[in-house]
C-alpha cells in the first residue's frame, strides 16, 4: 500500500498535472494527500485510474508523518524536499526570492543557504504538505 502523495510522487506528476486531470482544486488534493480529508469513493476511482494503481492508501486519519511511512527516512535533501511536494523549481525560487539557477546551486550544495532563506522554504513546503524534516546537508 502507498499512500495517495507517494503514487503522486511515484508517478512523477506535479500537483499542477494532477489538478489539470482531475479537475480538483489545488486545496482539496493537499487535504486528500494529507489526510485532513477522506477521499469519496467516487474519487477513488479517478487517482486509480490517473495513477494507474489500486494499492493507494486513502484514509490516512491518525497516520502520523504519511509522506514517510513507506520509508525509514526522518529527513530529506531540498530537492527531494521540492519534489515531494510536487513544486517546480522556478516557483519556489520565485517564492524564496531568488533565481532558479541561484536555488539549484542551493540544492546541489554550492552556494550556502541563509538562515532566512532556509525559513522561507521550510514554511512554503510545510504549507504545501511536507511532513519530513529537510536536512540542509544532503544532496
Amino acid at each position: 500500500m502507498v499512500t495517495l502523495i507517494q503514487a503522486r510522487f511515484d508517478s512523477g506528476f506535479t500537483v499542477a498535472y494532477v489538478i489539470e486531470k482531475t479537475g480538483f482544486y489545488r486545496m482539496k488534493l493537499h487535504r486528500y494527500e494529507t489526510g485532513k480529508i477522506n477521499v469519496p469513493e467516487e474519487n477513488r476511482e479517478i487517482f486509480r485510474k490517473l495513477y494507474k494503481r489500486n494499492d493507494i492508501l486513502f484514509n490516512l486519519k491518525g497516520v502520523k508523518n504519511n509522506m514517510a511511512q513507506n520509508n525509514n527516512l526522518d529527513s530529506v535533501s531540498m530537492k527531494t524536499a521540492r519534489k515531494l511536494c510536487g513544486l517546480r523549481s522556478d516557483f519556489v525560487a520565485k517564492k524564496i526570492g531568488v533565481s532558479r539557477g541561484t536555488l539549484s546551486h542551493y540544492e546541489n550544495g554550492n552556494y550556502p543557504i541563509t538562515t532566512e532563506r532556509k525559513a522561507k522554504l521550510l514554511y512554503l513546503y510545510r504549507e504545501y504538505g511536507l511532513t519530513k524534516d529537510i536536512d540542509f546537508n544532503l544532496k
